[in-house]
C-alpha cells in the first residue's frame, strides 16, 4: 500500500511478482489438466460432445483468466520532489515505464473515494496529464494524506 505522504514524499503500490507467478502456473496447470481430461470426451463426435465441449470452454476461460490476472499485475511509484513528479510503472512483461511531471504538466486533479467491503473506504487522486493521459495514484489509506498528495500534484497543475 501507499507509504503516508505526510511523513515521505514517496507512493508506492506493488503486487509481488510471487504471486504472479503462482496465478500464471495455477492457470497453465489447470488449462494442461482440462485438456488432458476432457479432450477425449470431445472426441470422437458424439451426442454428448457439446455439452463437454461446453464444460471445457467454461475451464479454458478459468485458466487463462488466471493466466492473464497474472502477467498484469503493476508496480506503481509517485516520487515527489520540489521542482517535479517522477512516476515509474513496472510490469510483469511488456516493459517498464518512466514519466517525469514538470511545473504546468497537470491539466487537471480530483480526489477519489474508493469505498470497500473488506476494509471501508480509501482514496487516490486522479490525474489529466496536459497531454491528456488520465493517470493516478495508488489508493491512500487516510482522506488527509489523500488530500495532501492533492495539494502537492495541484502546484503542478497549469495555470
Amino acid at each position: 500500500m501507499a507509504v503516508p505522504a505526510s511523513t515521505s514524499p514517496v507512493l508506492y503500490d506493488a503486487h509481488p511478482r510471487a504471486g504472479s507467478l503462482i496465478l500464471v502456473a495455477f492457470g497453465s496447470i489447470f488449462l494442461g489438466l482440462i485438456s488432458w481430461d476432457l479432450a477425449g470426451e470431445i472426441l470422437p463426435f458424439s451426442v454428448f460432445s457439446p455439452f463437454v465441449a461446453f464444460i471445457f470452454a467454461g475451464g479454458a476461460f478459468v485458466s487463462l483468466t488466471l493466466i492473464h490476472g497474472g502477467l498484469q499485475t503493476n508496480a506503481f511509484r509517485w516520487e515527489f520532489h520540489d521542482d517535479r513528479i517522477e512516476i515509474d510503472l513496472r510490469t510483469l512483461i511488456g516493459g517498464d515505464c518512466h514519466r517525469t511531471i514538470l511545473f504546468g504538466g497537470v491539466r487537471a486533479v480530483e480526489l477519489v473515494e474508493h469505498e470497500w467491503e473488506s476494509t471501508g473506504y480509501t482514496w487516490s487522486v486522479a490525474v489529466t496529464l496536459g497531454d491528456g493521459v488520465k493517470t493516478g495514484t495508488p489508493q491512500i489509506a487516510t482522506k488527509a494524506e489523500a488530500e495532501d498528495v492533492l495539494a502537492r500534484i495541484g502546484r503542478f497543475k497549469a495555470a
